[in-house]
């Protein structure tokens, strides 16, 4: 099938039956972009980082401050977000095969008579390039052999339907890289030092240690270079804002009937609790940024605290979209509920990997635990005295957390890190022996070597 060729396209059944009822739907902009931090956006708390169309998002709409990744890393999270379903129900848990017998929220809508487009990084695996919904596609991928291809598609567009538009940046996703004149506006000097509290090393599991070898991180502390590293980091969505100021301009009048919703799939440490990466349930990898704006809908400048998952995307679409039925798993809600009812829900959730390697998040208004099967160790925060994820606390509700979770699993049937009425005890997981031993390399030769590895290092483990 050639995706390069999107404007000649056989009009759907649902096209057609529909047109009348579609003029009257909002179109709906997803802006999503790759490993990006909630905490980096000027009008929602940071000082330093320039954000002026982010801002302007925030400005006009309401911001989920408390959104969490079902999955704190690329491909699961993305999975989770295509299906509206959990990473434990789907099976994607890791960098890994998506199932490939689930429908997407792009088909759903769709089906509703929406023109669905997807442009830029959609990390789909196994096949990159598969349509999973959208009728055109223009890829950008940073995989080996991956082609581009870039058309203008708000000027082509089938004015008879609303849109769909998937708006999905690579950065800023490793390497931190950025044209100029953005690699010029943050000088290392200026950038705060990483998140390194008084013994966060016990605040580290398994996969913190893992990932910062493979990255050349565990060799030791240089205060300025990881200022310099996020001085690089900045940048990358500097840049990524620019062009959505361009993408909302280009709106013009059409901004006014657009559910438009930013977000990104995971966070990055950038040297936080002395590591780099994602695969972390603490703040910096597992919460994102998350904007509505939808005007009469999401009230124009609101701050919506209460928890909120990717998986509430789903519901949001097909809500806006007119569907009868809008929910795919029960955990997602649509973000208008939410924001009517703060607490209509019991928690969020979040897990990477499974089994012997396997890592479980739930956080509610006030609580954050985590059961780290590698370690056989389990941490609680209380985020209203420690919001910033410094000391794990003991007592009562270790107990009430940890049975969210539990219960969670059981409700659908998934027994693979559980045993009886508890986690299941695993052997504590290893680094590869050797200091440099597990690095990662970027060609495709190494690469594909290092995924083996990786996939030799899963069933060592269980």
């Amino acid at each position: 099938m050639n995706h390069n060729r999107p404007w000649k396209r056989v009009p759907t059944e649902a096209a057609t039956h529909e047109a009348d009822m579609s003029s009257r739907k909002p179109n709906i902009l997803l802006l999503f972009t790759d490993q990006q931090r909630a905490d980096t956006i000027a009008a929602l708390g940071n000082p330093i980082i320039k954000t002026p169309a982010m801002d302007r998002l925030a400005r006009e709409g309401t911001a989920f401050t408390r959104c969490y990744t079902p999955s704190p890393v690329c491909i699961p999270a993305r999975c989770s977000l295509v299906t509206g379903l959990p990473p434990h129900i789907t099976g994607c848990v890791d960098n890994q095969r998506m199932p490939q017998d689930r429908p997407s929220f792009m088909e759903k809508l769709r089906k509703l008579g929406y023109q669905t487009h997807g442009v830029g990084k959609m990390h789909f695996s196994p096949d990159p390039f598969r349509m999973w919904g959208f009728e055109t596609r223009d890829t950008s991928e940073e995989m080996p052999g991956a082609n581009d291809d870039y058309f203008e598609f708000l000027k082509h567009r089938n004015r008879r339907r609303p849109f769909f538009l998937w708006s999905s940046f690579i950065k800023p996703h490793p390497p931190f890289e950025s044209p100029t004149p953005w690699n010029k506006l943050y000088r290392c000097a200026g950038m705060p030092p990483p998140f390194r509290p008084d013994g966060f090393e016990r605040l580290l599991t398994h996969w913190n240690h893992f990932q910062n070898r493979y990255k050349y991180r565990d060799g030791g502390y240089d205060r300025l270079l990881q200022k310099t590293i996020r001085a690089a980091y900045y940048p990358c969505i500097s840049f990524i804002d620019f062009q959505i100021g361009r993408i909302l301009d280009s709106l013009g009048a059409d901004l006014y009937n657009t559910l438009i919703l930013f977000t990104s799939d995971h966070g990055e440490l950038l040297g936080d609790y002395g590591s780099f990466g994602k695969r972390c349930m603490l703040d910096a990898a597992a919460r994102v940024p998350l904007i509505a704006r939808w005007p009469k809908v999401f009230p124009a400048g609101s701050r919506c605290a209460a928890p909120a998952t990717l998986l509430d995307l789903w519901p949001t679409f097909l809500a806006a979209a007119g569907a009868a039925k809008i929910s795919a798993h029960r955990e997602g809600i649509d973000l208008r509920a939410l924001l009517a009812k703060p607490r209509c829900r019991e928690a969020v959730f979040s897990q990477f990997q499974q089994g012997a390697l396997g890592m479980y998040m739930a956080t509610d208004e006030r609580w954050k635990y985590t059961w780290s099967a590698p370690d056989q160790k389990e941490f609680l925060f209380d985020l209203k005295k420690d919001p910033q994820e410094t000391k794990p606390v003991r007592g009562p509700q270790i107990g009430r957390m940890r049975e969210k979770l539990i219960r969670r699993f059981r409700g659908d049937h998934y027994s693979l890190p559980l045993t009886g009425g508890s986690w299941k005890k695993f052997p504590k997981a290893k680094l590869p022996e050797g200091p440099d031993a597990g690095l990662l390399f970027q060609d495709p030769a190494d690469h594909r070597e290092r995924l083996a590895s990786l996939g030799e290092y899963a069933r060592s483990n269980g």
